[in-house]
């Protein structure tokens, strides 16, 4: 797993061992932010479940502005922290070591975000927990590019009611919805 293009092209990605971490292939990478476009540059960059940071680190690459990276898990905060050196990102970069949960119910109102990348493990409904939590924060995030991966099978539902589904795909066996909230411009 590598960085696919930017300033940290081609740098190889730190991963924790076992299949507790889930890293976004780049195969998948590549096909989200060909979607993203030029959204990414200068973009306020919010990745939970961050894990290694690869969507984050992905989006600094391109030419974010910041990213701030929420997960719990210690092998991955270990990995995600090598990996934001690996890419020369600290300047940019902020880890949090909290739920992504937890995170959204206490993010700054003032706190602008563009882009909200979250990968949320597969089992129970975190990924509709997420969009609760998220759709509940309308004021920071209002005029952000939600990117959710799931399952293929577990579309996360239901959508909260001030959020739109703008595109969907299917990558093998992941599943990405993008979402807005309702009333906002266009990806």
């Amino acid at each position: 797993m590598r960085i696919i293009t930017g300033t940290a092209k081609g740098r190889k990605l730190s991963s924790p061992k076992g299949t507790k971490t889930r890293p976004t292939s780049d195969r998948v990478r590549e096909a989200i932010f060909s979607i993203v476009g030029d959204v990414v540059v200068d973009a306020r960059v919010l990745d939970l479940y961050s894990g290694t940071g690869a969507m984050g680190l992905e989006a600094l690459s391109r030419g974010a502005g910041k990213a701030v990276f929420v997960e719990t898990d210690p092998a991955a905060l270990r990995c995600l922290n090598t990996n934001i050196e690996m890419c020369r990102c600290r300047d940019r970069s902020e880890v949090v070591s909290r739920s992504a949960i937890l995170y959204l119910e206490a993010i700054d109102p003032e706190d602008i975000v563009d882009l909200v990348f979250a990968d949320p493990p597969y089992r129970g409904d975190l990924g509709t927990l997420t969009l609760l939590a998220i759709s509940k924060h309308a004021k920071p995030l209002k005029r952000c590019l939600i990117i959710l991966e799931h399952a293929p099978d577990r579309v996360p539902e239901p959508i909260p009611a001030n959020l739109d589904k703008v595109d969907a795909r299917k990558y093998g066996n992941i599943g990405v919805t993008f979402l807005r909230f309702k009333n906002t411009q266009e990806a």
